[in-house]
This record gives C-alpha cells, sequence and structure tokens, in this order.
C-alpha cells in the first residue's frame, strides 16, 4: 500500500517536526534510523492513527488517515496495519496463545498460528500468561500477534530491543517474510537490522529544516 505524506507537522509541547513531502512505495521496506528523542516512534503512531497530527496530511492507499473517525481507524488498522510497539501490550488475564490470536481477523486461518509461535521460539509458553514470560519472550510474543495476519502495512518500533544476537536474527528474518508484497517500516537503534534491508534512512533526512 503506497504512503503519501504531505507538510505533516506535529506539535506537543516543545518538541516539533514537519515532512513535507514523502512517498514510501507499496511492497517497499524501509529502516528508520535516528538519535533518541527526534520523533521516529510519534511518526509511526501517527500513520498508525495513535497520535492526531497538528497539520498536513497523510494517505494510505484511497484512505487519508486524519479524515478517519475512531471507529473507522479502528477498522482500517484491524484490516490493513500490522503495529509492533516499542512498550509491550499483551493483555495480562489472557494466555500468549490468546493474546497472539488477538491479531487474528475474521477471514485469517487460524492453522499457521502455531507455526508463527514455534518460528518465534516460544511453544512451550503457549498457557502462560504475560507476568510468567520473560521480557524477550513478551516482546516476541507481541510480535507474532502483529504477523499473524496478512497486512498491506507493518510498523515496527525496536522489535529486537529486548532480543539477543540469535532471537533479533529470527524476528528480522521473519519480518521480512512476513512482509512480502507488503509496505514494511522498521524503527530502531539496533545497526544489526542493515544486514537486513536494502533500504535505510535517517529520520533526521525526512524533516524539513
Amino acid at each position: 500500500m503506497l504512503i503519501q505524506i504531505d507538510n505533516l507537522l506535529l506539535k506537543q509541547n516543545d518538541f516539533s517536526f514537519l515532512i513535507k513531502k514523502c512517498s514510501i512505495e507499496s511492497g517497499q521496506h524501509l529502516l528508520i534510523e535516528g538519535s533518541s528523542g527526534i520523533g521516529k516512534t510519534s511518526f509511526l503512531h501517527l500513520l498508525a492513527g495513535f497520535l492526531k497530527p497538528t497539520a498536513g496530511s497523510i494517505q494510505m492507499g484511497s484512505h487519508k488517515i486524519v479524515d478517519l473517525s475512531a471507529v473507522e481507524l479502528c477498522e482500517f488498522r484491524r484490516a490493513h496495519v500490522g503495529m509492533i510497539f516499542q512498550k509491550i501490550h499483551l493483555l495480562p488475564h489472557l494466555t500468549l496463545l490468546e493474546n497472539v490470536k488477538l491479531g487474528l481477523t475474521a477471514d485469517d486461518s487460524k492453522n499457521h498460528v502455531q507455526s508463527l509461535i514455534q518460528q518465534l521460539g516460544l511453544e512451550n509458553r503457549l498457557n502462560h500468561v504475560p507476568k510468567q514470560l520473560s521480557l524477550g519472550e513478551t516482546q516476541r510474543a507481541s510480535i507474532a500477534r502483529a504477523l499473524v495476519s496478512k497486512h498491506q502495512i507493518i510498523l515496527a518500533d525496536e522489535p529486537t530491543a529486548s532480543l539477543d544476537d540469535d532471537n533479533a536474527e529470527i524476528v528480522f528474518n521473519l519480518l521480512k517474510e512476513k512482509a512480502k508484497g507488503s509496505t514494511l517500516l522498521l524503527v530502531t537503534h539496533d545497526h544489526r537490522a542493515r544486514a537486513f534491508f536494502d533500504k535505510t534512512i535517517n529520520f533526521k533526512d525526512l524533516i524539513s529544516p
């Protein structure tokens, strides 16, 4: 899905940034780097509609994100956007398997859920609730939830921050595999990601001076 950004302005207290023009082609896999506090996470939240811009427009395919109601945004995200958050959001009263299944849509087959969980090395933790999991396991569970349904856009915010080298490699390979044909934007400080992406950009190069 093509993403088009026009004069996107975000102002929050003393923090602000402006992106005048930016197009991310459908199916492109883009690694976004940059220093802490520059606005990378806010940028992903704007794209997903969790933040409302001060001005400007974001268009994803035929959808103008800023014009959608709260209900329409929820429907749009569920149908089209897989989101991996920097802060992990697993429901504490649900098991790992139940949390992952929250990412399924009505049209999805449930047959591949176990396979995905196994790829992430979580097959022995299916019936554990989040407080019984390590930080790395909860992070991998949140990745499984985002990837369990096929989405046209995948937004990933520091998906490997709590993972060792072996698990980080698994996650990067899995993201690339599951995002084939989809638009993938990955924000990270993790230099290990560079080996898995053909196109890398520093977020400061998107921002207008």
